[in-house]
């Protein structure tokens, strides 16, 4: 499981770790330490084959709220034949303080175990 925190306070990329590693058919989930954001995933189809609820979109948005599910995300996973280096990049905007990221964080694909 790859679990990437999100934090209000934690400017000005707001999400740690900034370049998170996974593995393919790994699972990803956002947590929000403090406030609330909007997580959007350009062409989530070609790195997200499922998750939990309901069919994924092209273009996912994704609200994390620290005061709503312990503040966790619904659950994504990564498709399994995603290549070694592939980055999954996506905004951040943190709705609690209206301000968006400096620059985008990212998934980085890592050799499957």
């Amino acid at each position: 499981m790859c679990l990437i925190e999100l934090d209000s306070n934690n400017q000005p990329y707001y999400a740690n770790p900034f370049g998170a590693p996974a593995r393919p058919s790994e699972t990803v989930q956002w947590k929000s330490i403090s406030g609330k954001f909007s997580i959007t995933i350009r062409d989530s189809l070609q790195f997200f084959s499922a998750k939990t609820g309901s069919a994924i979109r092209n273009i996912e948005k994704i609200i994390v709220d620290a005061n709503v599910n312990n503040g966790v995300s619904e659950t994504y996973t990564i498709i399994s034949n995603l290549s070694t280096g592939t980055e999954i990049h996506y905004e951040v905007y943190c709705i609690t303080n209206s301000d968006q990221g400096d620059a985008p964080p990212r998934i980085i694909i890592t050799p499957a175990v």
